[in-house]
């Protein structure tokens, strides 16, 4: 059984992911604007970015189901998102149900294999 300090570490962990993660897309989107193919995608980009950061907001006020909802929404647009995979496993991990954030933190490093999970074991 992992501690709270655990948690919270990986939470404080994943708030510097995603701050990196956002800096790619924006990147990716900066270098991509020019064809008309991105064009169609932006929406789609825009969306993933917005659920993302609702559902961080919800994370950090501790409104789980909430967050859980945003990260999800997520995963409707983009399924191997990464970020919302790790944070419905911190969100599953924090609810004592270990075999559903393993497989959530599994999947995020799939797509991801650089992805500190910080204390918290996969396996």
């Amino acid at each position: 059984m992992r501690s709270f300090v655990e948690v919270f570490i990986a939470v404080k962990i994943l708030s510097s992911i995603r701050r990196s993660l956002l800096l790619c897309l924006i990147l990716l989107l900066a270098s991509g604007l020019s064809s008309p193919a991105s064009q169609t995608k932006l929406p789609k980009v825009s969306e993933v970015r917005a659920h993302l950061q609702r559902g961080e907001s919800a994370l950090k006020a501790k409104n789980t189901d909430t967050a859980e909802a945003e990260f999800r929404a997520v995963l409707a647009l983009d399924p191997r998102n990464p970020a919302a995979q790790l944070n419905l496993g911190v969100i599953a991990f924090s609810q004592g149900d270990y075999r559903i954030a393993s497989e959530h933190l599994r999947k995020a490093l799939a797509v991801r294999p650089s992805i500190p999970v910080g204390p918290i074991q996969v396996g």
